[in-house]
């Protein structure tokens, strides 16, 4: 005489199947969350690097050019990065790469507009940068790429504007 009858024996089985279910499940949750807070934390450690590098490399204008060029370093640092990444330069760590390159471009681009949210009066705050981003308006209209400090770009900005 069994000890056990078959159908207990199959709601026995059922119910462990369910746990094993609902212990794979979670360990699927607790992987997503890691995969998560890793992207968080790279590309936080991106955007710290960048002002990390400005606060010690930037020149009197908050400038943070690549040396002897008008090439701002952080953002081509983060363009390689991506440009790396998406090429599949780094083997298995490329999505950590272009992580981390999100960041400091992140970095970068705050940076950017912190420089010319200081250097302007507040309605010419988010326009400061538009000859840097888009090109001259006209032939002598100031750009990043005139021998011209902050203070004299911002100047020329609201007397044009």
């Amino acid at each position: 005489m069994p000890f056990i009858s078959d159908t207990a024996m199959q709601k026995v089985a059922t119910k462990l199947q369910s746990f094993e279910t609902r212990e794979e499940k979670r360990k699927v949750e607790v992987r997503q969350k890691l995969n998560e807070a890793k992207v968080v934390a790279e590309s936080s450690l991106g955007a710290a690097l960048v002002g990390f590098m400005h606060g010690r490399f930037e020149d009197a204008d908050a400038n943070f050019f690549i040396p002897r060029t008008s090439i701002p370093a952080d953002f081509a640092m983060g363009l390689t990065g991506v440009g790396l990444a998406f090429f599949d330069m780094f083997g298995r760590a490329d999505e950590d790469v272009l992580n981390f390159s999100n960041g400091v471009l992140s970095g970068a681009t705050a940076m950017y507009f912190r420089k010319h949210a200081l250097a302007g009066k507040q309605a010419s705050k988010f326009w400061a940068g538009a000859p840097e981003l888009l090109a001259p308006i006209t032939h002598n209209h100031p750009s990043i790429g005139a021998a011209m400090s902050d203070a004299d770009l911002a100047a020329a900005l609201r007397k044009s504007l």
